[in-house]
């Protein structure tokens, strides 16, 4: 992936297919893609937002177990180093923990049956 001649309209149309970005955030990136990728995040706002969607997947693929082996490998010696990074992984640990249970704990109506409201079941 080089970007070089380019700029951020490189790197914008690189991130549509997330590649770069996943890269990015598993430090994959050369030195120079690296300095460039930070800088066109700083002055992109949709390259930004579109980085924290991407992060966000990452995180629940993690966590969800749905990383290859290398992936894996690389979120755990790049993207942990962070503690920021592993308070945001510890969260969606929890939240999942907590949604699943929500959901192992609420059982769907028999089919035919009309859904109670929530002051019908108190």
């Amino acid at each position: 992936m080089n970007m070089s001649g380019r700029g951020c309209e490189r790197v914008r149309h690189e991130s549509n297919h997330r590649k770069l970005i996943i890269r990015y955030l598993l430090g994959q990136l050369p030195e120079e893609e690296l300095s460039r990728f930070e800088k066109c995040l700083l002055a992109d706002d949709q390259l930004f937002a579109e980085l924290v969607v991407v992060e966000n997947e990452m995180i629940d693929c993690y966590v969800e177990g749905d990383l290859s082996r290398q992936e894996r490998e690389s979120f755990e010696r790049h993207y942990l180093i962070s503690a920021g990074r592993r308070r945001r992984v510890e969260f969606a640990k929890a939240l999942i923990r907590v949604t699943s249970m929500s959901s192992a704990g609420s059982a769907p109506p028999p089919s035919g049956t009309k859904p109670r409201s929530w002051w019908q079941r108190r």
